[in-house]
């Protein structure tokens, strides 16, 4: 019968020992996975930044596109007017 209780405690202290470790293995899970969502928030943040600054640079290089066809085009219409000026002179 000694043995019996002896046994008895022995499984119960090896229950109470699993219950805490599966506790302390659960609090940890939670932990890792807070701070992969704090990790994956931040990465998503300066994502989001950079999606912006991109999208500026883009209008910024779309903008000085159009600034030198339209520089361009009146380079090429002094020219000609250069070129006619030129001619009439001879």
């Amino acid at each position: 019968m000694e043995n019996e209780t002896m046994l008895k405690e022995i499984l119960h202290a090896f229950k109470l020992h699993s219950e805490h470790m599966d506790e302390k293995l659960d609090r940890k899970i939670n932990e890792l996975r807070d701070e992969l969502r704090a990790g994956f928030t931040d990465v998503n943040k300066r994502l989001d930044r950079l999606t912006a600054r991109q999208d500026g640079t883009q209008a910024d290089l779309a903008e000085t596109n159009e600034t030198v066809n339209f520089l361009h085009s009146k380079v090429v219409q002094h020219e000609k007017k250069l070129h006619q000026l030129n001619s009439d002179q001879e």
